[in-house]
């Protein structure tokens, strides 16, 4: 499936250091109370899972434009999503037990919800042996991620919603 964001030249400088990229979670862009502590967040997840957190912090504002969300069906067909990263269905049970974290705090706690879901994402680049230092290398990653099922609405999800954060 090869959705490489690398070879399609949507990261722009993909290769390059990451810390020098700008993204959705520049300090001008991050919600008010949450700022730095939600970076922090993301990164700390990322350190544990050895995924970029920037991936994370990507699939966290696609999903719920970085909003605790408490149950709520909103896509016809999918379970209910819970937290910031939307964790649903099986998906949840899963990331929560991979972070060695009780179910009902991966839903409710941001902190919880964000290590789970990099948990899965690490399971995931471990499946699918992508390289995790490339930052194009987590697009089959978030697409699995996803649970989207229709290529045409897979891309989309990566090159408008998750990679497009990460410029």
């Amino acid at each position: 499936m090869a959705l490489s964001m690398a070879s399609t030249g949507c990261l722009g400088n993909v290769g390059g250091d990451q810390d020098k990229q700008t993204s959705a979670v520049d300090e001008s862009t991050r919600p008010g109370e949450q700022g730095t502590s939600l970076q922090a967040t993301f990164e700390d997840a990322g350190n544990a899972f050895d995924v970029p957190w920037r991936v994370i912090a990507s699939i966290a504002w696609a999903e719920t434009r970085w909003q605790m969300v408490q149950g709520a069906v909103e896509h016809e067909g999918m379970d209910a999503a819970h937290g910031i990263m939307a964790l649903r269905g099986d998906r949840l049970g899963e990331a929560a037990t991979l972070a060695n974290l009780p179910l009902e705090t991966v839903k409710t706690d941001l902190r919880a919800n964000v290590q789970a879901a990099a948990a899965l994402l690490s399971k995931y680049a471990d499946e699918l042996a992508i390289d995790r230092k490339n930052l194009g290398a987590w697009a089959e990653a978030a697409v699995k991620y996803s649970g989207i099922e229709d290529v045409e609405a897979q891309a989309a999800y990566v090159h408008r919603e998750v990679f497009h954060a990460l410029k």
